[in-house]
């Protein structure tokens, strides 16, 4: 029983109220205390067939214990990101390479989009014909967002910082992750605490120092806000590429 005590976080002030109460009536609610938060948590009543049972090890309790706490803490999270983190935070690495790729693409589409179309390809070469089609056939797409001259002039010339020792797909990806890195900045610090500690992937500790982009713009965070909410951009965190003509979704 002390070992259930020293594991639950109210454990000092049930010390207190250990001496008037008898061993195994203490043990008996403080299992039933813990069963109730995680059928509460599963929306589960006292009576369904598949509550979680009301006893076990002291090793069982400490593991329900902290698996409790852990969904406690997603829910409280999951109130206040927005659903781009959210998003992030569960997905695996694979589906994160690729939102990266897809937000790079859509920075190069508006960096270098106001040129002649025979300086378009020089700027693009880098980029392989694979990417450099996808940046073409976004800047024809009058959904991606307008932005003003000064960002404009900052991510070309961060692509051209870029350009000079990464090609093809790493190219893309920093420009994407740098913008997910300062956007990642402007949260509270305590929900990319959180971030860091509930990600599935160590992405929260890698953005958290990537200063490829700064010191940026309130005109950049405000474009680059507007390419998160792209509903492209945020499926890329749920589907995986497998082939040219194929996607995986992860559920």
């Amino acid at each position: 029983m002390s070992d259930l005590l020293a594991w639950h976080p109210d454990g000092p002030a049930l010390r207190e109220q250990a001496e008037m109460l008898e061993g195994d009536t203490l043990l008996n609610l403080l299992w039933e205390e813990l069963s109730a938060a995680e059928r509460e948590s599963l929306g589960q009543g006292p009576d369904d067939p598949d509550a979680v049972p009301t006893q076990g090890t002291a090793a069982t309790y400490w593991l329900r214990r902290r698996r409790l706490a852990q969904v406690q803490r997603w829910r409280g999270v999951a109130k206040r990101l927005p659903s781009f983190w959210l998003r992030l935070l569960e997905a695996p690495s694979a589906c994160i390479r690729s939102a990266q790729r897809a937000l790079g693409v859509d920075m190069t589409a508006i960096a270098v989009s106001r040129q002649p179309p025979a300086q378009i390809v020089k700027w693009l070469a880098p980029l392989g014909n694979d990417l450099a089609c996808r940046v073409l056939e976004r800047i024809r797409n009058p959904a991606l967002p307008k932005a003003p001259d000064a960002v404009v002039l900052r991510w070309r010339e961060a692509y051209k910082r870029a350009a000079k020792v990464l090609t093809s797909e790493k190219l893309a990806s920093t420009m994407g992750r740098g913008l997910m890195a300062v956007l990642f900045r402007q949260l509270p610090e305590a929900e990319r605490r959180d971030a860091g500690q509930l990600s599935r992937t160590t992405l929260p500790a890698l953005i958290e120092h990537d200063e490829f982009l700064e010191p940026v713009t309130p005109e950049e965070l405000k474009v680059g806000a507007k390419l998160l909410a792209d509903p492209g951009i945020i499926r890329r965190l749920t589907t995986v590429r497998v082939a040219d003509d194929e996607e995986t979704v992860i559920r």
